[in-house]
């Protein structure tokens, strides 16, 4: 499927690709999806190798990270700062590649207290220390995100608690078809953790790779994927569980790309084309890496 592609150049091209998008979280913030070259797309084994020659630009560091929850709290301040680094620091960084039509997101934590608790695979991951990635790829206002449990949601939600208790406990898919399960067909999870559970530090990375869904069926058959496009803009979002007071069953933190407070998909991510940077040293006054520069401004 390939939808308004043609009009999202149009705009990027006429203001500098920061163009006025339509319901999204937060406001005047756009990320780029590194486009991988066909022979550098990553391996999905939880290391990160395999993206250690994308730019910083791209990565989605702490100071980008927020913290949702506390929007309740008079006068809090929803960004990470201080003693939050501390206690859990994050970097993200998502990319794609047209061959394979597909994104691809690695996630590193650091964290001093990893609180791993569940026993099956339908139970609540909000006890653990988890990460959720989530999609709207048509690029929809909230109002019209389709439920995530729904056929013909354009809504696909994913969690992960890692390490997994055993092989069933460690994933969450909504929609719940077989075909949203990892190394499926749509989607492929790789993990590594060092460390130890409780307390102390301990490293968690994620990777993924996944088509897109943009309308779920209850089979592969019938469930329709998007068609990336280099220039598109998509919504997408992250969210990680840090649960430091798991013997007592509470939430310590909630953090996010998105100030919130709720968890849907509405971070804009515009598909790069190839990062000419990353290769030459010299910046041609019209490349890809001048617009990028006067973005990150």
């Amino acid at each position: 499927m390939r939808s308004f592609t043609t009009r999202a150049l149009a705009l990027f091209m006429a203001v500098g690709l920061v163009a006025a998008v339509e319901a999204h979280n937060p406001e005047g913030v756009q990320y780029f999806a590194f486009q991988f070259e066909d022979d550098a797309v990553p391996t999905i084994d939880g290391n990160s190798d395999d993206w250690s020659f994308i730019p910083p630009f791209y990565i989605i560091d702490r100071t980008k990270w927020f913290a949702p929850n506390r929007f309740s709290e008079a006068g809090g301040e929803l960004n990470m700062g201080g003693d939050d680094f501390l206690n859990f620091d994050p970097w993200a960084i998502y990319g794609w590649n047209e061959s394979t039509n597909r994104m691809y997101v690695f996630v590193e934590v650091i964290d001093d207290y990893k609180g791993i608790s569940r026993t099956s695979r339908g139970s609540h991951m909000w006890t653990d220390d988890s990460l959720a990635i989530r999609w709207n790829a048509d690029h929809k206002p909230k109002a019209e995100h389709l439920g995530m449990g729904a056929v013909g949601s354009n809504y696909v939600a994913t969690a992960w608690a890692i390490p997994p208790d055993s092989d069933e406990t460690f994933f969450q898919g909504r929609p719940m078809y077989d075909h949203n399960w990892p190394g499926q067909g749509i989607m492929d999870f790789g993990w590594t953790f060092e460390g130890a559970l409780g307390a102390g530090i301990s490293t968690t990375r994620y990777e993924l790779s996944t088509e897109v869904t943009v309308s779920v069926g209850e089979t592969l058959a019938d469930t329709e994927l998007w068609d990336l496009e280099e220039g598109e803009v998509i919504h997408g979002s992250l969210h990680h569980i840090d649960n430091d007071n798991i013997g007592e069953g509470g939430v310590d933190m909630f953090w996010s790309i998105s100030p919130g407070p709720d968890n849907n998909p509405e971070v804009d991510f515009v598909l790069a084309e190839i990062d000419d940077t990353v290769v030459q040293t010299a910046v041609a006054s019209t490349s890809w890496g001048m617009i990028k520069a006067g973005l990150a401004k």
